[in-house]
């Protein structure tokens, strides 16, 4: 009998309710003694540590306690080492699932068509009140439907929301060089890709709930530029694994100019009622003629 672990990585986050309804999903579609949720606390204060520590209650649940931050791709291989399951799901905790999401993914193990299954992410349709920058731009940018996906499966491989076979994992696994926020997913695709690793895309979203204020994205996503430009340099990823990448090639000569315009695009970005997409992406690119100059 196939056996699931559900396996999620936090940092001072509360899920407790998340981690209830996948019990209560698990549970229905499968029998206890096959299916496991495992909860790696990575470098969690004491504080979310105990609000957390109720997922011990649930049928099947384990909070695992590290004391320090090891970093997204170490996590994740901790979990995946940790779990007794053939398949495993990889979910981030800042999430919410529709009350098919366990059966849609069982669904599509039982065809046997793939050693990956990518479910997506959607946003609700409220504008939050908080997060506006982060809302927009997954608006925008990553909610993309399955049959998209496919055109290109390996690109923008997103690690929030997917299964995987565990002998699939085992040949894979996340590069745990990668200590900084940041692309670990999209070096993780590129290593399926040239594993021959069978990937199937499909409508199985997670909604993204827990969404960063603008300053706070715009932090994060200039540590993610500075990884992917790190990656680049050190050869783990191709100017073609990456649109950004591509794009600064083509714009590197008139990136210069674009730097006067620089705090103008952050003021929108992080006040705006409606900030510009394009702004972000033009401040992306900034921010890799910057981390290019420096290493020069």
């Amino acid at each position: 009998m196939m056996r699931l672990s559900v396996l999620i990585p936090v940092k001072n986050y509360t899920l407790v309710p998340f981690a209830s309804e996948l019990v209560d999903q698990l549970g229905q579609s499968l029998d206890k003694a096959d299916f496991e949720l495992l909860i790696a606390e990575d470098g969690s204060d004491s504080e979310h540590v105990e609000l957390n520590s109720e997922v011990n209650q649930l049928e099947g649940s384990k909070q695992l306690v590290i004391a320090e931050d090891i970093g997204r791709a170490s996590v994740r291989n901790y979990l995946a080492n940790e779990a007794n399951g053939d398949w495993l799901i990889f979910l981030d905790a800042d999430s919410d699932i529709d009350s098919d999401f366990i059966a849609n993914y069982l669904r599509e193990i039982e065809k046997n068509e793939a050693e990956v299954i990518v479910g997506g992410t959607k946003y609700r349709d409220e504008m939050p009140a908080e997060g506006k920058l982060r809302w927009y731009y997954g608006k925008a940018r990553e909610e993309r439907s399955g049959s998209d996906r496919n055109k290109y499966p390996y690109s923008g491989f997103a690690a929030n929301n997917f299964a995987i076979l565990k002998s699939a994992f085992d040949k894979v696994r996340f590069d745990e060089s990668l200590t900084e926020y940041g692309h670990e997913d999209t070096l993780f695709g590129k290593e399926l890709q040239r594993k021959k690793v069978k990937i199937q895309h499909i409508e199985n979203a997670v909604y993204h709930i827990g969404l960063e204020t603008n300053s706070d994205f715009l932090d994060k996503s200039k540590v993610a530029v500075e990884s992917l430009f790190n990656l680049w340099q050190n050869g783990k990823l191709k100017t073609r694994d990456s649109l950004l990448l591509q794009t600064y090639i083509k714009m590197k000569p008139f990136i210069p100019v674009l730097r006067f315009f620089k705090k103008g695009f952050e003021r929108n970005l992080i006040s705006a009622t409606k900030p510009k997409i394009g702004y972000f992406d033009l401040l992306k690119l900034i921010w890799l003629y910057r981390a290019d100059k420096a290493r020069s």
